[in-house]
């Protein structure tokens, strides 16, 4: 219960708080975004597939299909495990 009261209490105190408004905060805050130089833009006929990012993304594309695609021994360990699954099925009916 203190702590809920605290909590409503706080909640009372952050809601009638008010920052003042100061117009040099303002102004300051200004100079400092216009100051900022935009960002170069890339020359004309620039690309993002160049042959460094196509290697890039060939190398990451072969390896997460590694990773992720079954294997030629794995689907016959599949086969395997599901044989004897079944077997191990037949054998609790017996």
């Amino acid at each position: 219960m203190k702590n809920k009261n605290q909590y409503n209490k706080l909640k009372q105190l952050s809601d009638q708080h008010e920052v003042p408004f100061n117009p040099a905060a303002w102004d300051k805050m200004e100079s400092l975004l216009d100051d900022r130089t935009p960002p170069e833009s890339p020359p004309p006929g620039a690309s993002f597939f160049k042959p460094k990012n196509i290697i890039a993304m060939l190398i990451l594309l072969l390896t997460l299909a590694w990773l992720f695609l079954p294997m030629g021994e794995q689907s016959a360990n599949t086969e395997l495990a599901k044989t004897t699954a079944t077997t191990t099925k037949q054998d609790n009916y017996i």
